[in-house]
Parts: C-alpha cells; structure tokens; sequence
C-alpha cells in the first residue's frame, strides 16, 4: 500500500490487470489476521500523510462483516 501510494503521489498509474498470474491467499488464522492487523495499523501511524489520502478503514469492515 506504501508503494502503490507513493506511486500515485509521483503522479504514475497503479492498475488492476486481470490477466496477471499470482498466487493470492487469506486463509489466515485469527492469530495471523491480528498480527497482520497490527502491522497494517504501525504503517498507518509511520506514513500518516498517505493513509489521511488513501484510507483503508474500508477494508476492516470488509473483514467484519464476512
């Protein structure tokens, strides 16, 4: 998320390519998410001028309601 903000900032095109192969998994465990949560959260306080841009809140709730 850092990178892909600061590409937007140095006024490149982060885009989403249907056709690009990746192996992609969230099967975390609760142990896991809250680390990765956490992790999330420090980003957020290190690079604060990004995230008041680009807020990812969405996504928590994303997570909550599933």
């Amino acid at each position: 998320m850092i990178y892909a903000g600061r590409v937007i900032e140095a006024e490149y095109t982060v885009a989403y390519v249907a056709e690009a192969g990746v192996i992609h998994s969230q099967n975390y465990t609760n142990k896991q998410q809250f680390y990765r949560d956490f992790d999330l959260a420090v980003s957020q306080v290190q690079y604060p001028e990004l995230f008041v841009k680009y807020p990812s809140e969405g996504e928590g709730m994303l997570l909550v309601k599933k």
